[in-house]
């Protein structure tokens, strides 16, 4: 049977009505995933960009409270036989939290009391410059420098001070300290060159007979 125009058309009508509508409900559903997918990628980019913000948040400084050097003579307090031989007092430093490049050093003492008999400088430091003793005048002097571009940190035994008693009675050794003098005993930082000590601890001994 042949069909009329109308009928044909009506016909062809609905088939495009039909495409038309599956192709928007395809289209529609597409988009629908299309969004959610953009949403899970952008929520799992931030998540992403959140982790890797904490990941490299700078850290807050440490607070560090800057300490001074100090250089101890010890023992710093004893008694010392009056026959005694080969006495000792090492010269300590603290370093506390500086890098240290240097240190001069003038000790005085009696020499009525007290003979020198020698000073045993440790390896703390690469280069002595100076080590003397002048048992006229009663002092010792010492300069000591780290490697070249090197410093040192902590606390060290700098040299032992070797020596016996001459006679009987209270003596001392002590360092050669004004703060802010460089003619004395200093300490110099490897930054600045500057000197950063700030106490010394000296030694005292009493000598008796045995």
């Amino acid at each position: 049977m042949k069909l009329t125009h109308p009928i044909k058309y009506t016909i062809i009508i609905c088939i495009a009505v039909a495409a038309a509508a599956s192709f928007f409900y395809f289209q529609s559903g597409f988009l629908v995933e299309v969004e959610q997918n953009f949403a899970s990628i952008s929520q799992t980019a931030q998540s992403s960009l959140i982790s890797r913000a904490k990941i490299f948040r700078k850290k807050p400084k440490e607070s560090r409270v800057i300490q001074n050097a100090s250089l101890q003579l010890t023992p710093n307090q004893t008694v010392v036989g009056s026959e005694a031989r080969d006495v000792q007092t090492t010269i300590m430093l603290e370093a506390k939290n500086r890098k240290i490049a240097g240190v001069d050093i003038v000790i005085t003492y009696e020499p009525l009391f007290v003979a020198i008999d020698d000073i045993a400088v440790a390896d703390t430091m690469e280069t002595v410059a100076l080590k003397k003793i002048d048992a006229e005048n009663g002092r010792i002097y010492l300069s000591l420098m780290a490697q070249a571009g090197g410093y040192i940190e902590g606390n060290h035994a700098l040299a032992t001070i070797l020596w016996h008693p001459l006679t009987e009675g209270d003596t001392s050794f002590a360092f050669d300290y004004t703060p802010g003098l460089a003619e004395d005993t200093n300490v110099a930082e490897f930054a600045t060159g500057n000197d950063v000590l700030t106490s010394v601890v000296n030694a005292r001994y009493a000598i008796r007979g045995q």
